[in-house]
C-alpha cells in the first residue's frame, strides 16, 4: 500500500508557469499540445526524452495554475523506441484523447491513441490502442459526437489517406486496417490532413495532394460517400497547409495556402458540393504568422488567419471584417507559429512567436480581437512571455468563459521545457494565492479508480483542514479487514494505492473517518 499527498501552491507566474522543467530534455522541441478540461483548466501533453527515446507525457493544469498531477507530468506511454508528435483534443467528459506516431514495432510507424481522465488514469489499454493495422504518419483528431474519437492520417505509401473511428472504450468501429479514402497518385505533405465530425457519427477529411485540395466524407459505417479518391475543392494549383473545421451543418470549412502566397478558404456541404465558388475565396497574401490558423465560429463560418491578419467568414462566405481582416500586430515581419483560441461567441485570441531582437530572443506575444473585429491589446499585441532565450510553438485552448491557456516550448534554462500562461480579455493573468485559498472546501471521499479492479486501485480523498484520519476496508458483513491509514494528515488532496492480492472476488467497502465526519464507498474486486 502506497500513499501520496498533493498540497501544491497555485500560481500563474509572470513569463509563464513551468509544466515540465527537467534537464533530461535538451536540444529539441517538445511540441506541446493542449486541450480544455471543461472546468477552466487544461491538459497538456508533449514528447519527452527523459527515459532515452521519446515518450509521451502529460500534465493537468487547474484554473488557478496548480499542477494537478506529479511534478513534470505523468507518462501516457513509455514503450521501446520513439513515441512522438502527439495530438490532443478534449473528450467532452472532463478528460482528453491523445494520439501519436509510434515506432515500437520496429518494422514501421503506426498510429496509437489513449484516453485519459481528469485524475490522470489511462482509460484504455496500457501503452495505448493501436488505431489500425496499417502504418502511418501525421495524425489528426476530432470528436465523433458520440463519446469516441475520429482519426485521420497519411498511410504507408505517402499517397494513401486513412481514417478510423474509436468508440468511448477504445474499440475500432471501422476496418482493422482503417478506411482508405484516397489512393490518388501524389505525395501528401507533412500534416496536410484535417478531420472533423459530420454530425452523424461519420467524418469529413480534407487534405492536399499533388498540389490540389481534396475532401471526402465517410459515414457512420465507415463507407466513403463522395467521389473516388475525394472531391476536389479548388480549380487552382500548388496548394498546401490544409486546415478544416466543422460548419455545424454536416459539412466543413477548409482553408489552405497557395504557393503564390495566397490564402484560400472553401466550404464543402454534407453532400460534397463546394459552396463558395469553384476556386474558393481568396483572403489575402500569406507572409509569416503561421499558415494553419483556422477556428470555427459555431455558426457555419470561421476565423481564418493569413499574414498578420484574421478574417471572420460567415456561412455564406461573406467577409465580416473590413479589408483583409483585423491585424493582430502591426509588425510587418518576424512573427511565426501562430495559434488561435476562441472566446465563445465574443471574440478570438491570437498568439504567436515574435523575434524581438532579430538575433537573440524569440518570445510569445498575444492579441485579443472581439467579435466586431476590434483589437484590444494595442497595435503590436502584448508579451505573454519574454523570458531569456527562445519561447516558441505556442498552442492554446479556451474555456469559453473568458479565459485562454497557452502552452509553449521554452529554452530559458538551457534545456527544453514546457511552460504555460493564462489570459483573459484584459491580458495576462498572474496571481499568487495562499495555500489556504487552494485547500478543498470540504471533506470528500472519491470513488476508487479503476473499479472493478484486479489487483490494484487508487483511493483519493480531500481534507480542508489538518485532521486525524482512519481509512479502512470492510467486507459485506461489516468486518474490518485492513487499515490503510490511521493518523494525522495535512490538509489537501491525498491518494492511496490499495493492493487486493489477498482478497477474493467480491464487493468490499472502504470508509474514511475523520474527527468531524465519516463516508463510505463500495468497490469490486474481480479475479
Amino acid at each position: 500500500m502506497l500513499f501520496s499527498s498533493v498540497t501544491a501552491t497555485a500560481q500563474w507566474l509572470t513569463n509563464g508557469t513551468p509544466v515540465c522543467d527537467t534537464s533530461a530534455n535538451s536540444g529539441y522541441y517538445m511540441l506541446p499540445q493542449i486541450a480544455s478540461d471543461g472546468e477552466g483548466g487544461a491538459f497538456v501533453c508533449w514528447r519527452d526524452a527523459r527515459n532515452g527515446d521519446y515518450d509521451i507525457y502529460a500534465q493537468h493544469i487547474g484554473a488557478d495554475g496548480r499542477m494537478l498531477w506529479l511534478k513534470n507530468g505523468i507518462p501516457i506511454v513509455v514503450a521501446s523506441y520513439n513515441q512522438q508528435f502527439p495530438r490532443m483534443i478534449s473528450d467532452g467528459s472532463g478528460g482528453a484523447f491523445i494520439a501519436w506516431e509510434d515506432d515500437r514495432s520496429l518494422s514501421d510507424t503506426f498510429i496509437y491513441a489513449q484516453r485519459i481522465d481528469g485524475t490522470g488514469h489511462n482509460q484504455w489499454t496500457a501503452g495505448g490502442v493501436k488505431v489500425a493495422e496499417k502504418p502511418g504518419l501525421y495524425v489528426s483528431l476530432a470528436a465523433d459526437g458520440r463519446g469516441g474519437v475520429l482519426l485521420g492520417w497519411n498511410g504507408p505509401n505517402i499517397n494513401n489517406i486513412l481514417v478510423q473511428r474509436l468508440d468511448s472504450l477504445g474499440t475500432r468501429v471501422w476496418s482493422d486496417s482503417g478506411v482508405q479514402v484516397s489512393a490518388r497518385v501524389g505525395d501528401v505533405s507533412a500534416n496536410d490532413i484535417g478531420i472533423v465530425g459530420d454530425d452523424g457519427g461519420g467524418a469529413i477529411i480534407a487534405w492536399s495532394q499533388a498540389n490540389q485540395v481534396f475532401a471526402q466524407r465517410v459515414d457512420s459505417l465507415g463507407s466513403p460517400q463522395w467521389a473516388l479518391d475525394g472531391n476536389i475543392l479548388s480549380d487552382t494549383a500548388n496548394n498546401f497547409d490544409v486546415s478544416v473545421t466543422a460548419d455545424f451543418h454536416g459539412g466543413a470549412v477548409v482553408s489552405w495556402t497557395n504557393r503564390d502566397t495566397l490564402k484560400f478558404t472553401q466550404r464543402v456541404s454534407y453532400s460534397g458540393q463546394p459552396c463558395w465558388g469553384q476556386s474558393g475565396i481568396i483572403l489575402g497574401v500569406v507572409a509569416g504568422g503561421g499558415a494553419r490558423r483556422h477556428t470555427a465560429d459555431s455558426h457555419g463560418g470561421a476565423f481564418i488567419g493569413h499574414s498578420r491578419y484574421i478574417q471572420h467568414i460567415d456561412t455564406t462566405g461573406a467577409q465580416l471584417w473590413p479589408g483583409q481582416g483585423t491585424a493582430f500586430t502591426a509588425a510587418p515581419t518576424l512573427y511565426f507559429n501562430s495559434t488561435q483560441a476562441r472566446n465563445g461567441t465574443r471574440g478570438i485570441w491570437n498568439f504567436w512567436s515574435f523575434d524581438t531582437s532579430t538575433t537573440t530572443s524569440i518570445d510569445i506575444f498575444g492579441q485579443y480581437i472581439d467579435n466586431s473585429g476590434v483589437a484590444h491589446w494595442g497595435a503590436l499585441g502584448i508579451p505573454i512571455c519574454i523570458a531569456p532565450n527562445m519561447q516558441d510553438w505556442a498552442r492554446a485552448t479556451s474555456d469559453d468563459e473568458g479565459h485562454a491557456i497557452i502552452a509553449w516550448d521554452d529554452f530559458r534554462n538551457g534545456h527544453s521545457n514546457v511552460y504555460c500562461a493564462r489570459v483573459d480579455t484584459g491580458g495576462v493573468v498572474t496571481a499568487v494565492e495562499s495555500n489556504r485559498g487552494l485547500l478543498p472546501e470540504g471533506f470528500r471521499l472519491d470513488q476508487n479508480f479503476p473499479n472493478p479492479f484486479n489487483p490494484e486501485t487508487t483511493i483519493s480523498f480531500s481534507l480542508p483542514t489538518r485532521s486525524r484520519v482512519k481509512l479502512s476496508v470492510y467486507n459485506i458483513l461489516g468486518q474490518e479487514l485492513t487499515v490503510l491509514m490511521d493518523g494525522m494528515q495535512e490538509a489537501g488532496h491525498h491518494n492511496i494505492k490499495f493492493n487486493a492480492d489477498h482478497f477474493s472476488s467480491g464487493v468490499y467497502f472502504y470508509r474514511l473517518i475523520t474527527e468531524v465526519c465519516s463516508e463510505t464507498r463500495t468497490m469490486l474486486v474481480l479475479r
